[in-house]
């Protein structure tokens, strides 16, 4: 991954031929080589999809109470991240 600070360029984000690239709070820009996974089906991937989306369903009508919890917007996200982890 490689770190990256330009005033010329701006913020950068996406991807550009075989590179991704995003742009932090903090104006840094990392770049990452995109690499296509040999098979995107396996059978680790599909439980971790299964149990994301299973996650998202259950907590999606709790929306509200983690903005309040959570104090901000992104509360759910939290909550998707600490039932992920259990």
């Amino acid at each position: 991954m490689t770190k990256f600070k330009s005033s010329t360029f701006g913020k950068i984000s996406g991807k550009h031929g075989d590179v991704v690239a995003v742009t932090m709070k903090d104006g840094t820009t990392y770049f990452r080589a995109h690499i296509i996974p040999p098979n995107p089906n396996t059978a680790k991937q599909q439980t971790q999809r299964g149990k994301f989306g299973f996650v998202v369903k259950e907590l999606n009508c709790m929306r509200s109470l983690f903005t309040v919890t959570f104090d901000g917007q992104y509360g759910i996200n939290q909550a998707v991240l600490l039932a992920m982890k259990t």
